[in-house]
């Protein structure tokens, strides 16, 4: 299902205990994640950490990196800055749709499913910060507008905040930070979900996300697309 191997053998390397204590995002995993094999230890340096806990820490350390060449379009500052900022506590578990709550400025908490180990590379990396930059949008703008869906992209919405996340990767993400097959699967993810996330936008046949997923055949598309672009079309309000 997941991509083996990492592309970039730092993402996986165990963080500092100092690191981890002082990280600023509040992090809690079910038990069914910490009672899991120790990848990481404290005796050795860094914190008791299992796979699947160091693949969300790894995750958010990669944010920090992403750098890009245009602007985000909802926000004037870096991906992590802008998160960062809302100050979210995450809580990891391995079953259950994503969700936001509560889900109030200061006092909000993104829910979010590992149900099995992901190989920490950037493909991998890539999936997960989209669905967490749409649940952290849910903290500025609130539910969806169109049941289930939000309208169009450029709203800005949760959905649209997502489809923007691999947009950016795909065609403006700063040189030397991923590989371009990274980059092909972020515009195949954004292709998808713009057919299936809103009510009012699709995929044109004319747009650069149509043509880049277009030269992909459809056993790629299948080796490619890890989860479902749109994160679980969910009720509004999550």
């Amino acid at each position: 299902m997941f991509p083996p191997g990492s592309d970039d053998a730092s993402l996986a390397a165990c963080p500092s205990a100092g690191l981890i204590a002082s990280f600023p995002i509040a992090i809690t995993f079910a038990s069914e994640i910490t009672n899991r094999p120790l990848v990481c230890t404290a005796a050795a340096g860094s914190a008791d950490l299992t796979q699947r806990q160091l693949f969300v820490y790894a995750a958010l350390l990669a944010m920090e990196k992403l750098r890009f060449t245009r602007p985000l379009p909802w926000t004037n500052e870096s991906l992590w800055a802008w998160f960062a900022g809302l100050r979210p506590r995450l809580s990891i578990r391995t079953s259950g749709g994503a969700s936001c709550g509560p889900c109030s400025p200061g006092n909000a908490q993104l829910n979010l499913a590992l149900p099995s180990d992901r190989p920490i590379n950037w493909h991998n990396i890539i999936n997960f910060l989209g669905g967490l930059a749409h649940e952290a949008r849910h903290i500025e703008v609130g539910n969806h507008v169109c049941g289930v869906r939000d309208r169009r992209v450029a709203d800005m919405h949760a959905f649209g905040v997502h489809n923007s996340v691999y947009t950016w990767v795909a065609d403006y993400v700063a040189d030397g930070i991923v590989t371009q097959a990274d980059r092909e699967a972020a515009r195949i993810w954004a292709c998808q979900q713009r057919n299936s996330a809103f009510c009012d936008d699709r995929c044109s046949p004319t747009s650069s996300l149509w043509l880049g997923a277009a030269k992909n055949s459809s056993d790629r598309l299948e080796s490619t697309a890890m989860a479902p672009p749109v994160g679980g079309l969910r009720p509004a309000g999550t």
